[in-house]
């Protein structure tokens, strides 16, 4: 998972190794959910965006 500034750069990643389907809850202080998006990546190399 990484998440993306407002140029698209990341600005942290971090990386889950479990095959199986997880919850993980992030809070992310000081930010709104307009500078918020981010880009995850499965097992297979699969990369989803998401705009928050």
């Amino acid at each position: 998972m990484e998440n993306l500034d407002s140029n698209g750069k990341a600005d942290f990643s971090e990386e889950i190794n479990q095959e199986e389907a997880f919850t993980k809850i992030y809070r992310l202080k000081k930010l709104t959910n307009k500078e918020v998006s981010l880009k995850i990546t499965d097992a297979t190399g699969r990369t989803k965006t998401l705009y928050l």
